[in-house]
């Protein structure tokens, strides 16, 4: 469960070349893994995320506007899956937004896409980030 109130001030990708540096995530919580819809957020989200963790792909706007979409949308934390669209584009996000006011990491494109096509077949997908 997320922490009520605290203040997130980074969002790290797992990347070979991550390099951010992470301020006040002393953090591990899990939630329900759902995806937005839009799948790209960067239009308001539609559906409900509420409590969830919202599933999102990259592409199509800043990490900012799409995290901004799914906590308006209710979500406690994002998860974003590289696109897979050109060969630096395969491999999990290095990203770092000052200001978030949720935890997100990122994902593979081989790992969103599987996520995906179990989020698709209605299994329940539950993620347990912890840094």
């Amino acid at each position: 469960e997320a922490i009520p109130g605290a203040p997130f001030y980074a969002i790290v990708g797992s990347g070979s070349n991550a390099s951010a540096t992470v301020e006040n995530l002393d953090v591990a919580f899990s939630g329900e893994l759902k995806a937005a819809d839009p799948l790209l957020a960067c239009d308001p989200v539609i559906n409900d995320l509420t409590r969830k963790i919202a599933f999102v792909i990259r592409g199509g706007c800043n990490f900012v506007d799409k995290i901004a979409n799914v906590v308006e949308a209710g979500a406690q934390a994002m998860v974003l899956y590289n696109d897979g669209l050109a060969p630096d584009r395969l491999g999990p996000v290095d990203m770092l937004v000052t200001g978030a006011e949720v935890l997100a990491v990122s994902v593979s494109f081989e790992d969103g896409s599987n996520i995906l096509a179990a989020l698709d077949n209605n299994e329940t997908v539950v993620s347990a980030p912890s840094f």
